[in-house]
């Protein structure tokens, strides 16, 4: 890490990754720091999607809406 910056109200970093990949080096020949965030910085974890309906799906059922 080399320092912090503030983008529209995240924190970040700017870092100097030991290996960058090729379509980066492609992209940006010479370039050998990189904005990351927070997520970006975390293990990739994936978590199984919850069930359509379940108890833990985040669509609330709304109630039927009287038309006036």
């Amino acid at each position: 890490m080399k320092a912090y910056f503030h983008a529209e109200g995240f924190l970040g970093v700017v870092c100097a990754p030991e290996v960058l990949p090729a379509w980066f080096q492609r992209q940006c020949p010479g370039v050998t720091l990189g904005h990351c965030f927070g997520r970006e910085l975390e293990p990739y974890q994936p978590s199984p999607a919850p069930v359509v309906g379940g108890p833990d799906d985040w669509i609330p059922d709304y109630p039927p809406q009287d038309e006036e």
